[in-house]
């Protein structure tokens, strides 16, 4: 069996709750989780002293959580003893044939192929590291303020194609056999297989600087070394919130107290292509308003309202269409869209309350009333 541990305290001196910072909408301990759960691993264990972190990670598939004892949760503790307290924790499903991983909230880009590629390489007697290539000229620091190469020579300094390459560990990758751990109590075995990660995978977060130089990496490509996407099922029907959905939760009032919304545009069109595909999207808001009604009526969709139980709704409508559960989506943003965001596949907008996001599925990277469906619509034809 292959096995993946996340090790992740609450404390760090660095960064406030590092494990729980964002990266594009997502957590460092869940973007963990979710890569982990689409690699070759069959089992992954969130080992953490935070009930915070534990239930940030809940409803990744094939997560199982380990809350430290005191002695493994210290700052002086090792991933070591970490690894050595789980194994006995869960000695009823682990065993010494086993595969372990270490793979670190903290190194974000960690890819899915990294992580294969260490379990397949990965025998007893062999364990791998993830690395990175390195042809600089290094320097190593001398008393009083100089310096002197490690590396090569102050009197001969050859072309950069003509130079080794050395190999530097990244520290987000590791795998070695259960048998080999207990003999040696060390992550590397005998024999170690290194395996090559490219640049962005060797950023490791400990300081401000890295955290927002990795949000830089993220902002310019989303979806690097993430699959959120991935095996997505293709929905039937979408259901979804009005007020900071499909608006900005914003409105206005004039002297007639008549209120009045900022919708997109994005969303019609896009709504509009995905009825023309046989897509179903319907509106359910706990709110009466007209406003509602007009622009369902603009979309040509249903729109339900006044709504106190939203999943009962849902379910409802389901049973009258001839769907299951897994046919449906649904896209909330706000406390009372809770319910149905655990029991479907969700999504929200980036700036959901932050309960939504932790059971939501997919955090768009779009605000709510700016065209989410537009991204919805990119996430349905691109996983076909």
């Amino acid at each position: 069996m292959n096995i993946i541990v996340i090790p992740a305290r609450a404390g760090s001196k660095g960064i406030k709750n590092k494990n729980l910072q964002e990266i594009e909408g997502t957590s460092l301990v869940k973007r963990a989780a979710l890569n982990a759960s689409d690699s070759i691993a069959d089992l992954i264990f969130v080992s953490t002293d935070s009930p915070t972190i534990a239930e940030e990670v809940s409803r990744v598939p094939r997560v199982k959580i380990h809350m430290r004892s005191a002695q493994t949760s210290s700052d002086e503790a090792s991933t070591e003893s970490v690894i050595e307290e789980l194994v006995k924790d869960f000695s009823e499903v682990i065993h010494p044939k086993d595969k372990i991983a270490i793979i670190q909230a903290t190194s974000p880009f960690t890819s899915i192929d990294t992580i294969n590629k260490s379990f397949t390489s990965t025998e007893l007697g062999v364990s791998t590291v993830g690395v990175i290539e390195s042809i600089q000229f290094r320097w190593k620091r001398q008393k009083r303020g100089y310096c002197k190469p490690t590396n090569h020579s102050k009197n001969f300094r050859p072309r950069r194609q003509d130079i080794q390459p050395e190999l530097i560990e990244t520290g987000g990758c590791y795998v070695f056999t259960v048998e080999d751990f207990l003999i040696n109590k060390s992550r590397f075995s005998k024999k170690v297989i290194p395996i090559i990660q490219s640049e962005p995978e060797s950023l490791d977060i400990d300081t401000q600087d890295e955290l927002n130089l990795a949000r830089s990496i993220a902002s310019k490509n989303s979806s690097i070394y993430i699959n959120q996407k991935k095996n997505i099922k293709k929905p039937k029907l979408i259901f979804t919130d009005f007020d900071g959905c499909l608006t900005d939760d914003l409105a206005t009032l004039n002297e007639l107290g008549e209120e009045s919304v900022r919708v997109s545009r994005k969303d019609g069109a896009s709504i509009g292509r995905l009825i023309g595909n046989g897509i179903q999207v319907v509106i359910i808001s706990s709110e009466e308003n007209p406003v509602v009604n007009k622009r369902a009526q603009k979309l040509k969709i249903v729109s339900i309202q006044g709504v106190k139980n939203k999943l009962e709704i849902a379910k409802k409508i389901l049973l009258d269409t001839g769907f299951d559960e897994t046919d449906a989506w649904f896209v909330g943003n706000d406390i009372n869209d809770l319910e149905p965001v655990k029991y479907f596949f969700s999504l929200c907008p980036r700036d959901a309350v932050d309960e939504i996001k932790n059971h939501s599925d997919i955090i768009l990277k779009t605000h709510g009333g700016a065209g989410i469906f537009a991204e919805i619509s990119r996430l349905i034809y691109e996983s076909e």
